[in-house]
């Protein structure tokens, strides 16, 4: 009997511990009070590769899969980088190199990829080789862009300059598995895709702009947006109104932001318009015009995307939306985890991935209406 005691205490004690460590919530603290936080997948680390766009939907897409009872998959960030960049390559190629041509990408090359090529989870291909921890992307990009300017700039074009890309990027990531086995049973990408039920037409891209007509599909105009995708133009309290209606819903938003101003701190895992202590210091009230402004002035950029997870105040009652970031834990706060405030996304944040049931009805009938 001591036995059975012993043996069920240690069972109890392991699971503690177990759910611990896996539903750990580094992001708690005083400092604010947590309304809705959504489950999301460990923090991942995109270290020297400008690969967030990859990052930031993969977590959007684990965490629906969390959602829907698939217990804790990880995606292979890497298997739709590779994809993605042929498909800049060959962009650049045919826009005789008038076209970006970098590890920067959109939130819906992941989508479009996946549809493309299927998917495939990381521990099939973790675009990882000789014993590398982290993704550095630096040779990678300097290779393929030293390539594919030979490429144009030669007399005679050769179609062989495919194969040299394919090359770079198998020496640099590892070759794809065109098959592979998960949970004892064997996949292809595409099949594992269909399996997971990954499917683009789920997916809206937002923006709010003024200079573009409200409630129309049009072109973000930023230099990592290589394939010219479309976002559909809403008022920005709208585009507030989506972010929280799809949290409230169990649904994350991967969002592509500004992260140059000053008030993103990484280190004190608070963003803000200003620097500064969020009981002190307050923020300017944003409006679509100050949105634009700083948008035209090149102050606004695609710099950076992350996961939408959550809805918190501050003790002043200040509206703060919660975020997974991919930077890693190291040298931040809340172990890897931001608040950022309802003003920085109003003034900052260019464009949001929502699934379409984490979509108000009215716009999504809007939606509907203007683009089916």
């Amino acid at each position: 009997m001591p036995n059975i005691i012993q043996n069920i205490a240690f069972i109890v004690s392991f699971s503690f511990v177990f759910n611990l460590t896996v539903f750990a919530q580094p992001y708690k603290t005083d400092a604010f009070v947590i309304e809705k936080a959504i489950k999301v997948t460990e923090i991942k680390n995109q270290f020297r590769s400008n690969t967030c766009w990859s990052y930031a939907t993969i977590d959007m897409l684990e965490a629906e899969l969390l959602k829907k009872g698939k217990k804790d998959i990880h995606l292979s960030e890497m298997f739709v980088v590779y994809n993605v960049y042929l498909e800049k390559a060959e962009k650049y190629f045919r826009m005789h190199g008038k076209n970006n041509l970098s590890g920067g990408g959109a939130l819906f090359d992941v989508i479009s990829a996946i549809e493309k090529y299927g998917i495939v989870p990381y521990e099939a291909y973790s675009g990882l080789i000789n014993g590398m921890q982290y993704n550095d992307h630096v040779a990678l990009d300097n290779q393929i862009s030293e390539k594919m300017k030979k490429v144009i700039s030669s007399e005679q074009v050769s179609m062989d300059w495919k194969k040299d890309i394919i090359s770079i990027l198998d020496n640099n990531l590892g070759t794809p598995p065109s098959e592979f086995t998960f949970q004892q049973v064997q996949y292809t990408p595409k099949s594992f895709a269909q399996w997971l039920n990954i499917k683009s037409s789920n997916y809206i891209l937002f923006s709010s702009f003024i200079y573009k007509p409200l409630y129309k599909n049009f072109v973000v105009e930023v230099p990592d947006n290589w394939a010219m995708g479309q976002a559909f133009n809403v008022k920005l309290d709208e585009m507030i109104n989506i972010i929280e209606y799809s949290i409230n819903n169990g649904y994350t938003v991967a969002a592509t932001i500004d992260n140059s101003e000053s008030g993103f701190n990484w280190n004190k895992g608070i963003v803000r318009v200003k620097d500064g202590d969020p009981d002190l210091d307050s923020e300017p009230k944003i409006t679509a015009q100050m949105r634009q402004k700083a948008f035209d002035e090149y102050q606004t950029t695609d710099d950076h995307s992350l996961l939408i997870m959550g809805i918190a105040l501050s003790k002043t009652g200040e509206r703060y939306f919660l975020a997974k970031n991919s930077w890693g834990t190291e040298n931040t706060k809340l172990g890897g985890y931001l608040y950022i405030s309802e003003a920085y996304i109003r003034y900052k944040v260019l464009t949001i991935l929502v699934n379409k049931s984490g979509v108000p009805g009215d716009i999504l009938m809007q939606y509907n209406n203007t683009c089916n």
